[in-house]
């Protein structure tokens, strides 16, 4: 598996095996291998497979054309698989468009943005996805008094062709204005599009992607923002179903369609205020990210960036609407939160492995993040698996 998330979607689903007390025989197919079919007729000589996890449709569907064993599959679930409403026997694992589209609005948001357009995409297999975002953002920003532009890139146009008519769409938007491009390949040709009409980003249109692929985001100038989907989860969700349905009493299943979060924001130029708010706010959570559970304070953290503590408050609350300090705690309660349910170690060392100076501040942080406190989160989790077990 070549790209990101699919590799995060197997190590995700991988995880959640490891837990399980009796292991799948889990075989993995790389749907970009040219070998792909000899590969699945040598697996198929000897292996007759309970479930089918994928998330490419069509390859799902020519292998299954093509190999007995796989059509005798008892359980499919397709991870990002969007199939409409085509009848179907797939249960899906689906991105959770709200979240996802919220977390461009809070964002452009907390910029002062008030005219906001969506960029999709007519490409087939991506069409019916694209038209659910932009509907979803339609419907929110509607819902606040606001009325969206919308923009599709034809996938039957040359590309020169589609980014004239880019070009000339983003020439009457109304200035400034924010751009959530349904992927980071669509906000790739929105940047580009703005230099051919001479826009200025972020001064005048100011640009989110969906999927975090560095590649793209890096490489592009300006840098460009993005939203990074939770693909791990996603995979670790379909485990979960997996397992639920495999130990259902019931001969018949109804098709399920969970949905999965997002992981982050990643912000670069293509959202940067010209008072350098964005750089430093991203400046301070990559630095939380890698060193977050060591013994770190708002003052070395402001060492680091060179920047006095207070502007750097001033910036980093002017982004987030909070400070330096509820992100380092926040982090440091997702990471307890995290070791709890997969480490068998005392409490008070995984507590303080994650950067509380004590157990008490730490019980205190994570009863106020999640309601509960570390014991109640240890002892349903291992409910929760117990659970699971008995099924």
């Amino acid at each position: 598996m070549p790209f990101l998330p699919d590799r995060e979607r197997m190590s995700g689903f991988l995880r959640y095996n490891a837990m399980l007390p009796v292991k799948w025989d889990v075989r993995t197919l790389d749907g970009s291998s040219s070998a792909l079919y000899d590969r699945c007729r040598r697996l198929c000589l000897d292996w007759h497979p309970d479930a089918f996890v994928f998330s490419e449709y069509d390859i799902f569907r020519n292998l299954r054309r093509s190999f007995p064993c796989l059509r005798r599959t008892k359980y499919r679930i397709g991870i990002d698989v969007h199939l409409g409403k085509r009848t179907s026997t797939i249960h899906q694992i689906a991105l959770d468009n709200q979240q996802l589209v919220t977390s461009a609005l809070d964002l452009f948001a907390k910029r002062g943005y008030r005219h906001l357009a969506f960029a999709g995409t007519e490409v087939p297999d991506e069409r019916m996805h694209s038209c659910d975002v932009e509907n979803t953002l339609r419907a929110l920003v509607e819902a606040s008094g606001g009325h969206p532009f919308a923009f599709r890139f034809g996938f039957n146009q040359s590309l020169t062709l589609a980014l004239s008519e880019a070009s000339e769409w983003l020439r009457t938007l109304p200035k400034p204005c924010a751009v959530f491009a349904y992927s980071d390949e669509v906000a790739q040709q929105i940047i580009i599009a703005c230099k051919l009409s001479n826009i200025l980003i972020p001064q005048q249109i100011s640009v989110i992607g969906v999927d975090n692929h560095v590649d793209i985001c890096e490489t592009s100038q300006p840098t460009l923002t993005s939203i990074l989907p939770d693909f791990e989860q996603s995979g670790y969700l379909a485990g979960m179903l997996l397992s639920r349905l495999s130990s259902s009493k019931s001969s018949e299943s109804v098709l399920e369609r969970i949905s999965y979060g997002i992981k982050g924001i990643f912000e670069r130029d293509t959202t940067q205020d010209l008072r350098n708010s964005g750089r430093l706010t991203n400046a301070v959570q990559d630095i939380i990210r890698t060193q977050g559970t060591e013994h770190l304070t708002v003052s070395s953290i402001a060492k680091q960036i060179g920047a006095s503590v207070r502007l750097l408050e001033l910036h980093f609350k002017s982004v987030t609407g909070h400070t330096i300090r509820d992100e380092l705690v926040k982090f440091r309660c997702s990471r307890l939160r995290e070791r709890i349910m997969t480490e068998h170690r005392p409490l008070i060392e995984i507590a303080l492995s994650c950067g509380f100076r004590t157990v008490n501040a730490a019980q205190v942080a994570f009863r106020k993040s999640f309601g509960h406190s570390m014991r109640e989160c240890k002892r349903q989790f291992a409910n929760k698996l117990g659970s699971l077990k008995r099924r």
